[in-house]
């Protein structure tokens, strides 16, 4: 995710105010890399053009070991990450 807190989110925010005034204007992105995959991409496509009818729910399955090593395991760390739903679902959704 971008932040973990809503008061992260605002410091990003007045980051980005403050170099657009500064005259640094800049692309500012978060990757959402799921979205890009082609199967993923004809499931986003079937559900905003109704083929599927009216989504209520959806399942994904991610066939890896749920965490794999990072610098001082950030992301199994709620404070660092958002804790498991949001560390592992930010990548499926925007």
């Amino acid at each position: 995710p971008l932040c973990t807190t809503v008061q992260d989110c605002r410091d990003v925010e007045q980051w980005l105010e403050d170099d657009k005034r500064k005259g640094n204007e800049r692309v500012f992105w978060v990757g959402m890399e799921y979205r890009f995959i082609p199967p993923i991409e004809k499931l986003i496509d079937a559900g905003d053009s109704g083929k599927l009818g009216r989504l209520k729910m959806l399942s994904i399955r991610e066939h890896r070991f749920p965490f794999l090593a990072k610098v001082g395991h950030w992301n199994r760390l709620n404070a660092l990450s958002g804790g498991t739903l949001v560390e592992k679902c930010c990548h499926f959704f925007d």
